[in-house]
């Protein structure tokens, strides 16, 4: 059962790990938290056709053997569908990634208004005479100064890190 959001919650917050970035590529891992930091759901998900992804595991630190006994993506959904319903706003950070596996297991989306922290991140950068296209979390987090609970690449710890950089970004507009 999910937990409930704070009562002021007006968002939730996604992160996911895949097994590469394909549209054949799984889902490995999958965090949501609302708008004040409260987790509403954190689980890894064992993935129904990949056995290994050696390139993602370098980057995400997932491996075959943590997600041998998690629950696969239907069982997930129910939990799922029930946060995502609530919300209306959904933040994160290179948002279309994290929903387009989302949406391919079934989770309802197009009813979200969708932030894009990369997005706010790389406007604000190039509204100050840069010119980037695309930028880091660890980049966004470094330039705020943002201090890690836990590695980069959980999605739990980048779940909070995008709501620390959207908050930061928000106090300085």
């Amino acid at each position: 059962m999910p937990q409930a959001a704070a009562p002021e919650a007006q968002a939730i917050v996604i992160d996911t790990e895949t097994t590469g970035l394909t549209d054949s590529d799984e889902l490995l891992q999958i965090s949501v938290i609302d708008d004040a930091g409260t987790v509403l759901f954190d689980s890894l998900v064992r993935p129904y056709f990949h056995t290994e992804w050696p390139e993602a595991q370098k980057v995400n630190g997932i491996t075959p053997e943590m997600v041998a006994g998690a629950p696969y993506p239907h069982e997930l959904l129910p939990q799922l569908v029930e946060i995502f319903s609530e919300m209306s706003v959904c933040i994160g950070y290179n948002t279309s990634f994290d929903l387009g596996f989302l949406d391919r297991i079934g989770v309802p989306t197009e009813h979200l208004t969708v932030i894009d922290v990369m997005q706010m991140f790389v406007d604000y950068l190039n509204a100050n005479g840069s010119t980037h296209r695309r930028a880091s979390l660890s980049t966004c987090t470094k330039y705020f100064d943002y201090k890690w609970e836990g590695a980069a690449h959980n999605t739990l710890a980048d779940a909070k890190a995008t709501l620390y950089c959207y908050n930061m970004m928000k106090i300085i507009k």
